[in-house]
């Protein structure tokens, strides 16, 4: 049974949905594309107890390649090949749990707690890849889990790559 982070003062008021529980998309257009961000102590990106409700945070869990609460669809922003200061396209990853979209996304609104928001492009739901980690465009703050359970949250930069913010791509069902 997994043991997470008490939910934050804020979040949403409706009760959460229960989490879809189909197979991840192995072919499509999705393919390759959905996956798990893991960081360099083995902890993914994972929404707390898989509801897609926006405002809900998200932590990091011990990865596994079949807990869909780790599923997220990355994408270049609006289609473009917008490069930011660290030369790769900006992305937003949205919560694609089993292969579903949710139109949420991961987002840094500057409160601390990395969360689920309603998906409207703004600069607080785009990340920019600094060849090691992921940076908020809107606060300028890496994306670092803080252990099995515990809340992501988002820091400041680090110059080098350190095992809590380094990140690598597991695709899952492709």
């Amino acid at each position: 049974m997994k043991v997470r982070a008490t939910v934050p003062a804020g979040a949403a008021g409706a009760s959460p949905a229960a989490p879809i529980t189909t197979a991840a998309p192995a072919m499509g257009i999705y393919a390759g594309y959905i996956g798990a961000q893991v960081n360099g102590y083995g902890y993914a990106m994972d929404v707390q107890s898989g509801f897609a409700v926006p405002n809900w945070p998200l932590i990091s869990w011990p990865y596994s390649a079949t807990d869909p609460a780790q599923q997220f669809y990355w994408f270049t922003y609006a289609g473009s090949d917008e490069i930011h200061p660290y030369g790769t396209p900006v992305k937003i990853a949205e919560y694609a749990p089993d292969g579903h979209l949710t139109n949420l996304v991961v987002a840094d609104i500057g409160g601390g707690v990395i969360e689920l928001r309603v998906a409207n492009g703004s600069t607080f739901q785009r990340w920019d890849w600094n060849g090691f980690g992921w940076i908020n465009e809107a606060t300028g703050r890496m994306l670092k889990a803080n252990g099995g359970g515990a809340f992501l949250t988002g820091v400041t930069p680090s110059s080098t790559p350190t095992p809590a913010a380094s990140y690598t791509f597991h695709t899952i069902g492709g």
